[in-house]
């Protein structure tokens, strides 16, 4: 009878093994994913950063990296304009 026990325990905690710890409220998903989920993406910033030390957990970094490339992408996208200090329009096309 003892032997059952301990195997059912060993199961027990076999199991409570399998849940993944690197998991957000989320679940666990590609950075790829975060960035086409933004309520998602956003759910997740928002647990990752009210515990420091989920923010090393895989689902935090994958959270935090979907939301750097899109701010990368969004400024990169940004038209680009001549700069005009100091009173005259300088562009490109007139640097020597």
């Amino acid at each position: 009878m003892k032997i059952k026990h301990g195997i059912l325990i060993l199961c027990i905690f076999g199991l409570a093994g399998c849940t993944s710890s690197h998991s957000g409220p989320g679940g666990m998903h590609k950075v790829a994913w975060y960035e086409k989920h933004k309520i998602a993406r956003i759910k997740e910033i928002n647990w990752c950063n009210n515990n420091t030390p989920r923010q090393t957990l895989s689902a935090c970094l994958n959270a935090y990296q979907a939301e750097k490339r899109l701010t990368a992408k969004k400024f990169f996208s940004q038209p680009k304009t001549p700069y005009t200090g100091g009173g005259m329009t300088v562009s490109p096309n007139s640097i020597p």
